[in-house]
Order: C-alpha cells, then sequence, then structure tokens
C-alpha cells in the first residue's frame, strides 16, 4: 500500500498494525512523482528511476520480505533437526 502522512493513511496503517501486528511489513512505500511516472512509460521503478525514493522504499521492502523469507527457512530447518534428534 503506498502511504504518505496525510491523517488517513496514518488511521489506516494504525488499523492494520491492530488487526496484524507483526504480519505487517515494518517498510513503507511513500508517495513519490517517478512511482508514479514509471508505468507511463512501461517501466518499473527501478529502470525508471532507480534512484528515487520510491525505488528505495520499494528495495526496503524486498529486503525486509526476503529477510523474512531467510527467517521462515532456517526455522523450518531447526525444526526439522530438532525432529531428526528426537527419533
Amino acid at each position: 500500500t503506498r502511504y504518505n502522512r496525510r491523517r488517513i493513511h496514518q488511521e489506516v496503517a494504525a488499523c492494520l498494525y491492530e488487526r496484524f501486528g507483526k504480519k505487517l511489513f515494518s517498510s513503507r512505500i511513500n508517495e513519490n512523482i517517478a512511482l508514479a511516472e514509471a508505468p507511463s512509460h512501461a517501466q518499473t521503478i527501478f529502470e525508471y528511476s532507480p534512484h528515487s525514493t520510491g525505488a528505495n522504499d520499494f528495495d526496503l521492502l524486498c529486503r525486509e520480505l526476503l529477510n523474512r523469507q531467510i527467517h521462515h527457512e532456517n526455522l523450518e530447518h531447526e525444526k526439522k533437526n530438532v525432529e531428526q534428534k528426537q527419533k
């Protein structure tokens, strides 16, 4: 969800956090003119304006997603190791 500092966005973010808690990503995609312009040029934000705030925000979100995936895989691996040791 794109985010800006408007009160409504803050209220929606608070409701989402209340409902989903730590399941939510902490990264936020702030509104940015480059994000609005990139689709009209048939480009991703990384192609259109790789050093923009929007590209940086999406980069942070991708990193957060990958870190969660790695953490989840590590937990699954540890769980399997514990189960194998118990046998």
